[in-house]
C-alpha cells in the first residue's frame, strides 16, 4: 500500500446512512495462513467488530476508522479501537466488500499478510439477543466455547469436611474463573443443597454465564465480557450452613457489577430459609410481591427502631459511607457465630462501603417469633458442639 494511514482516512467519504452495509455480519476465513472468525456490525453510535484466531480464541477488538459505504467503498479497521494509536493499528484494509465475501490485507508489526474471509450464516438469535449485533450471534460466539474442565479436592472447615469443585473455563476466557463446593452426604435434604450448590457449574454454552456475558459485551461494544463467581461456605453444622458467593462481572453495560450475597440454609430440609421469617413486626414488615410468578420477590421495611439497631452496627464511621448505609433500603441477611449480620445492597459509586452490620443473638431475642428464637438457640448450640 503506497498511501498512508492518514492519507487514506482523510480521503474516505463521509458515513452514509445504510441499515445494513455489506460487511455487516459473521465472517471466517484466514489472515495469511491462519485461521480466523470475525464480526463486523453496523451501529448507529459507533461501528465494532472483533476476531479471534482458532488456535487460540482469544478475542481481539477491532473500530472502524472508514466510512460506511456501498459494496465499492473501501474500509480501514483498527486493532486499537479505544487507543489514540488506533491508526497506528494493526489494521485491516478491505478493499473487496459484497455481502458473502471481503478481501484485503491485514498489516501490523512491519507485516502486511493477505486477508480473505467469506460470510457465516448467522443463527437465530434468542429471545434477548440482539438480532442486528453479529458479535453477539452464536455463529461467531460458538467455536470459542471449549468443553469446561471440573475438578475437585477435599477441604475442610472447622472440622468438617466438605469438596471444593473449581472450574478451568479455558485460556480463552482467562478473565472468568468459577468455584463452589458440595457437602459430603446423601440424604434427600443434603443432595437437594448439592444441586443448587452446582447450579453455577457449566456444562454448556447455555449455562455458561461467563460465556453469555462474553456474548452480551461484544454485542454492545465488540470487546470480550468476564464473568466469576465464587461460592465458599462460612459456617457449617449438623443442621445449619452458610455460604457466600462472590461474584464480578462486566458484560458491557454501564459499568462492571461485583459483590457479595449470602444464603443460610436448613440441611435438615435442604432449603435457602429467609431470615425475615424469625422476626416480628416490631423489627420489620415483608411484602411479597408478584405472588406466584417467576418474578415473585420479597420488600422488607424495618421499623425505626429496628432498624436504628443496623445503623448503629454498621461498620463504617467515615461520613460518606454513613450516608450511603443510611440510604440502604435493601439489606441481606445471614446468620454468623456471634448474631445476624445485615449487609447493605449499596449503589455502584458507593460499593466500597458495603460492609457488616452484626446485631448480636442477645439483641435480637425480643424480636424474634417464638421459631426464630428456637431456630437461634439451635443454631448456637450446634456452633457450641463444635468447640
Amino acid at each position: 500500500m503506497a498511501l498512508s494511514v492518514a492519507m487514506l482516512v482523510s480521503a474516505m467519504p463521509a458515513k452514509a446512512a445504510e441499515a445494513s452495509p455489506p460487511w455487516h455480519g459473521v465472517w471466517r476465513g484466514t489472515i495469511g495462513k491462519s485461521e480466523v472468525q470475525a464480526c463486523l456490525q453496523y451501529k448507529d453510535y459507533g461501528d465494532a467488530g472483533a476476531y479471534y484466531y482458532l488456535r487460540h480464541l482469544a478475542i481481539i477488538g477491532l473500530g472502524e476508522l472508514a466510512a460506511k459505504g456501498g459494496a465499492s467503498s473501501p474500509a480501514l479497521w483498527t486493532e486499537a479501537p479505544d487507543s489514540d494509536k488506533a491508526a497506528s493499528g494493526p489494521l485491516w484494509y478491505l478493499t473487496t466488500i459484497t455481502r458473502d465475501h471481503l478481501q484485503g490485507t491485514w498489516t501490523g508489526g512491519g507485516k502486511t499478510l493477505p486477508l480473505d474471509l467469506t460470510r457465516v450464516v448467522m443463527a437465530k438469535p434468542g429471545a434477548d439477543d440482539d438480532e442486528d449485533a453479529p458479535c453477539g450471534n452464536m455463529a461467531f460466539n460458538l467455536p470459542r466455547f471449549s468443553k469446561p474442565v471440573i475438578t475437585t479436592r477435599p477441604a475442610m472447615l472447622k472440622g468438617i469436611a466438605y469438596t471444593k469443585v473449581s472450574v478451568d473455563v479455558g485460556k480463552q476466557f482467562s478473565d472468568s474463573a468459577i468455584a463452589s463446593f458440595q457437602l459430603h452426604g446423601t440424604t434427600p435434604a443434603i443432595t437437594r443443597v448439592n444441586v443448587a450448590l452446582y447450579k453455577d457449574i457449566p456444562t454448556s454454552p447455555d449455562n455458561a454465564a461467563y460465556f453469555q456475558c462474553a456474548m452480551a459485551a461484544l454485542a454492545q461494544n465488540g470487546m470480550d465480557g468476564d464473568s466469576s463467581s465464587t461460592t465458599v461456605p462460612e459456617v457449617i453444622t449438623r443442621n445449619w450452613m452458610v455460604s457466600r458467593n462472590d461474584y464480578a462481572d462486566d458484560c458491557g453495560g454501564a459499568h462492571p457489577n461485583s459483590g457479595s450475597n449470602y444464603q443460610t440454609w436448613d440441611l435438615r430440609k435442604g432449603i435457602a430459609i429467609n431470615l425475615y421469617d424469625w422476626f416480628t413486626p416490631l423489627a420489620l414488615k415483608q411484602t411479597v410481591n408478584d405472588p406466584g410468578t417467576k418474578d415473585q420477590y420479597i420488600t422488607v421495611v424495618f421499623t425505626p427502631v429496628f432498624r436504628k439497631l443496623i445503623d448503629d452496627a454498621y461498620g463504617r464511621d467515615d461520613a460518606d459511607c454513613k450516608e450511603a448505609e443510611k440510604e440502604a433500603d435493601f439489606w441481606t441477611p445471614h446468620l454468623t457465630a456471634t448474631g445476624v449480620d445485615f449487609v447493605p445492597d449499596l449503589p455502584h459509586v458507593v460499593t466500597a462501603c458495603t460492609d457488616d452490620a452484626i446485631i448480636p443473638f442477645a439483641k435480637l431475642a425480643r424480636y424474634f417469633t417464638p421459631m426464630g428464637r428456637a431456630q437461634a438457640a439451635a443454631f448456637i448450640g450446634e456452633l457450641r458442639e463444635r468447640h
